[in-house]
């Protein structure tokens, strides 16, 4: 029996999952995503989620937010270039230090990455446009910071941050909201 699970299993990679896009759906509650059979031995059955017509938006935002990333590293690796700064030093270590204020702008941005795509992602089968709206705010707003922090000033990067870390907190609200109406958890939602 194993066996044959990893038969399947390899079988789905390779035909790219199609089983689990066979059937799309978008179903209302954990209940009905979820189904045990007794035809197969009582193992649950996931089945896949419809990927609104919209998602497109969401996947260009999290694009663009590579890029984002990858432009903040280049400024850090110009500043290093241009004040001298020696790898494997992460900073320069001086109270008036331009290249840690990039340096750490760079670093600050790569912190609330991980969490901003996930909450991007979730966010965005529930509601697509809305989510790469509030991605791409959030996104200049660090483009923002990191040229406002580093021109050396810590408070240069206030403005950026303070529009970013509303975005943010938006797509943690709306990701909690979203997840608790889609999971039926909520007398009336789903």
């Amino acid at each position: 029996r194993a066996c044959k699970m990893r038969v399947i299993a390899i079988l789905m990679l390779a035909t790219g999952a199609s089983a689990f896009l066979s059937q799309p759906a978008l179903l209302p509650t954990p209940a009905a995503r979820l189904r045990t059979s007794a035809r197969n031995g009582g193992a649950t059955q996931l089945r896949a989620v419809d990927i609104p017509a919209g998602y497109g938006a969401v996947m260009s935002t999290a694009a663009f937010s590579a890029g984002m990333v990858q432009w903040a590293a280049i400024q850090v690796a110009l500043a290093r270039k241009k004040y001298d700064v020696k790898y494997p030093k992460m900073y320069e270590g001086t109270d008036d230090s331009v290249f840690d204020c990039v340096q750490r702008a760079h670093q600050n941005t790569l912190e609330y990455l991980p969490s901003f795509l996930a909450l991007l992602m979730l966010n965005g089968i529930a509601a697509p446009y809305a989510t790469a709206i509030v991605g791409m705010v959030w996104n200049i707003a660090r483009i923002l910071y990191v040229v406002g922090y580093g021109k050396g000033d810590p408070n240069g990067r206030l403005p950026g941050a303070a529009v970013s870390g509303l975005a943010f907190l938006g797509l943690i609200v709306a990701t909690f909201g979203n997840g608790v109406m889609m999971s039926g958890l909520m007398p009336g939602s789903a």
